[in-house]
């Protein structure tokens, strides 16, 4: 940018009562104002047009276009796509995903199949007949993305991963192919780029967890938070008079308190079967038949 070459580097408009000439207009100062104006549309990526007397206006117009995606919005940028990295400037939609906000909000009411879109937001199961939700795939959801899913319906919905991608619970343990979402639960999963892992919510607390471990099995146990510990199982067939030693699926870290033995099937006729246990192990039981006839038992026992 050059200034009028004048004492006070303005444009004086001169005085003839007093004689005062009026500022000279030079070609260099002419050009400077040429070149500069000129080097804004030639900057900007566009060609000197003699027949255009809006070129200036037009391109910086299109520039601000290239950012925002409407000319018309000059302040307003394209929010960058959700995971976006780079060192562009976010747009305050694209904070407010970064926040921890859903980025949105889907409502299912029957067999979908997700994709990366849903990623960052909130999938809820609305229905009163059961359905499956599928997970989307692992391969295009990067890592550390997530997905909350919230059953707000009556009925049980399963969650189902596409193809063989693993889903597994936070400790690592493998969940399976699929697992059930009951009415009321939530479940938030994070994808490594390789698997999904239940990070969060009420079904997370299952077997994953050390205060809800559990072994669902017909010889399983299940742990209660205040370090109660319920367990369960059965026998082969005890001969009368005989016993049966059994191990507990996990040792009660302090004992067995309790325990409750019964026969596993009904006995006809005059004879009968009954059942008793002879110690509190921490580790095992043993179970004695008392009646007149053969039969499996069935135990119950609890401890912490």
């Amino acid at each position: 940018m050059q200034r009028i070459e004048t004492q006070d580097g303005l444009f004086n408009p001169g005085d003839p009562a007093t004689n005062t000439k009026g500022t000279v207009v030079t070609a260099d100062w002419l050009n400077a104002i040429q070149e500069e104006l000129a080097g804004v549309v030639e900057g900007l990526g566009g060609t000197i047009n003699p027949a255009d007397g809006n070129q200036i206006f037009d391109w910086i117009l299109a520039s601000f276009a290239n950012i925002s995606g409407n000319a018309s919005q000059l302040f307003r940028a394209t929010t960058p796509a959700q995971f976006d990295a780079s060192t562009y400037a976010a747009t305050t939609e694209f904070v407010r995903r970064a926040l921890g906000n859903y980025s949105s909000r889907l409502v299912l009411s029957g067999n979908t199949t997700l994709t990366a879109a849903a990623l960052g937001g909130l999938a809820v199961l609305a229905s009163a007949s059961t359905f499956t939700a599928t997970l989307p795939l692992v391969s295009q959801s990067p890592a550390g993305s997530r997905l909350e899913l919230a059953n707000q319906g009556s009925a049980l919905v399963t969650i189902a991963r596409q193809g063989t991608d693993p889903i597994n619970y936070s400790n690592g343990a493998a969940v399976g192919a699929s697992f059930s979402l009951y009415p009321g639960d939530t479940i938030i999963l994070e994808s490594s780029g390789a698997a999904w892992f239940m990070c969060g919510g009420s079904r997370s607390l299952g077997t994953a967890s050390g205060q809800f471990g559990a072994s669902i099995s017909a010889n399983g146990y299940q742990k209660l938070p205040t370090g109660v510990i319920i367990q369960w199982g059965g026998t082969g067939n005890i001969t009368a008079g005989s016993a049966q030693a059994i191990t507990y699926p996990i040792a009660f870290p302090s004992g067995m308190q309790g325990c409750s033995v019964s026969p596993s099937y009904a006995i006809t006729g005059a004879a009968a079967a009954y059942m008793s246990h002879v110690n509190t192990s921490a580790a095992t039981l043993t179970i004695n038949n008392t009646g007149a006839v053969t039969c499996a038992a069935r135990w119950l026992a609890f401890g912490y």
